[in-house]
C-alpha cells in the first residue's frame, strides 16, 4: 500500500517523460509479456480475515504468479500477477511500444483492458516502471525526486483476535524489533476495541507505534460483512483512540461516505486514514478538496498501477 500525507506532497517534475528522456539514449521496445505461474509446494491452511467475516484466506508455500515485461535490450521488468485471460489483450496493447512512453501505455491499457482490482493490468504497469528503473540505473523514488531512502514498516494483523491474544503477539513482535503494529478493530463493542489497544499499549509500552484499521470500506454499498460502524461509533472510538496516542484510525466509515468522513476528520484529533479501496483520480481529488482523510492510502493494485498512484501524488 502507498501512503500519502494530505497537503504534504511535492513532485519536482510535472512530466516524468521530461526526466526520462534525459536518461534514455535509445528507443527501447517491449517485445513480450509473460505471466509466470509458481508451483505450489504445500498447502498450509486458511483463516478468516478480519475484513471478510465468513470468508477465507488461503496460505501455501509457493504458488501465485508474477508478470514479466521483456524488451529488445534484454531488460526484464517484474510486477505482480494478473488474470491469465488478460495476457493476450495486454500484449496487443504494449508489444512494440517504448516502455519510456509509460503515460501513453497506461492510458491505452486503461481503455482497452478492463480489469478488476488485484487481478488486472496494474501488474503490467508496475513491471514497465521496473524496466524504466533498471534501464535508467536508478530506483523510482530517485527518478520521481524523492529525498528519503528509508521508511518504517509495520506489522499488519490479519485476524481480529481477542484483546489478550493481540497483546501477547504485539509483545513478541516488539521483542523481534518491530517498531509499529496495525490492529484490526471492529469487535462487537467499543469497549472491546478500546481494551485491545489498552492491553497492546501495556505490552509494548512506548516501543511501538500503534495504528488501527476499522475495515469499514470493504463494500461498494452500505452493507458489508461483520460489525458495521455508524458515525457515532466512529466518533466515540476515534476520540478514545486519540487519548491513547494511536497513530491513525483507518477506514472508520463506508468507502463513499465522504461527507461524514470529512465531518469526522474535522471533529477528532487522531489522524484519519483511508482510500485503499477507492478507484479513480477523481475520488482522491474529492478526498483532498474536502479534507476527508489526513493520510491517503491509494493502492496501486486497486487502481491501474503506480502511474495512477503517482498522478494522485501530483
Amino acid at each position: 500500500m502507498n501512503v500519502f500525507y494530505n497537503h504534504k506532497i511535492l513532485w519536482p517534475f510535472s512530466n516524468i517523460g521530461d526526466l526520462i528522456i534525459m536518461i534514455s539514449k535509445t528507443r527501447m521496445k517491449i517485445t513480450d509479456v509473460k505471466l509466470i505461474q509458481l508451483k505450489e509446494l504445500e498447502f498450509v491452511g486458511s483463516i478468516e480475515p478480519a475484513w471478510n467475516k465468513g470468508g477465507s484466506m488461503r496460505f501455501s508455500r509457493g504458488g501465485g504468479s508474477f508478470t514479466e515485461v521483456h524488451t529488445d535490450e534484454g531488460v526484464v521488468g517484474i510486477g505482480p500477477g494478473m488474470d491469465p485471460s488478460l495476457v493476450e489483450p495486454v500484449k496487443n496493447v504494449v508489444v512494440g511500444e517504448d516502455p519510456f512512453e509509460i503515460e501513453q501505455i497506461a492510458q491505452r491499457l486503461k481503455y482497452y483492458v478492463h480489469t478488476l482490482p488485484y487481478k488486472g493490468a496494474a501488474g503490467v504497469d508496475v513491471a514497465i516502471w521496473d524496466v524504466i528503473g533498471k534501464a535508467s540505473g536508478q530506483p523510482l523514488y530517485k527518478l520521481w525526486g524523492g529525498s528519503k531512502d528509508r521508511m518504517m514498516p509495520y506489522a499488519s494483523m490479519i485476524l481480529l483476535s481477542t484483546p489478550e491474544e493481540r497483546a501477547e503477539l504485539a509483545g513478541s513482535l516488539s521483542e523481534e524489533g518491530w517498531k509499529a503494529i496495525k490492529l484490526r478493530l471492529h469487535h462487537e463493542t467499543i469497549q472491546e476495541d478500546i481494551r485491545t489497544v489498552e492491553l497492546v499499549r501495556d505490552a509494548v509500552k512506548d516501543s511501538m507505534e500503534i495504528m488501527v484499521d476499522a475495515n469499514q470500506a470493504q463494500s461498494f454499498g452500505k452493507w458489508q460483512p461483520g460489525v458495521t460502524w455508524d458515525f457515532r461509533r466512529a466518533f466515540e472510538t476515534a476520540t478514545l483512540l486519540g487519548e491513547l496516542g494511536v497513530y491513525w484510525l483507518e477506514e472508520p466509515l463506508q468507502r463513499y461516505a465522504f461527507d461524514d468522513l470529512a465531518r469526522l476528520n474535522d471533529s477528532v484529533a487522531i489522524p484519519i486514514a483511508g482510500g485503499e479501496n477507492n478507484r479513480g483520480i477523481h475520488q482522491f481529488k474529492t478526498m483532498l478538496e474536502n479534507n476527508v482523510y489526513d493520510v491517503l492510502q491509494p493502492e496501486s493494485m486497486v487502481l491501474d498501477g503506480i502511474t495512477e498512484v503517482r498522478k494522485i501524488g501530483v
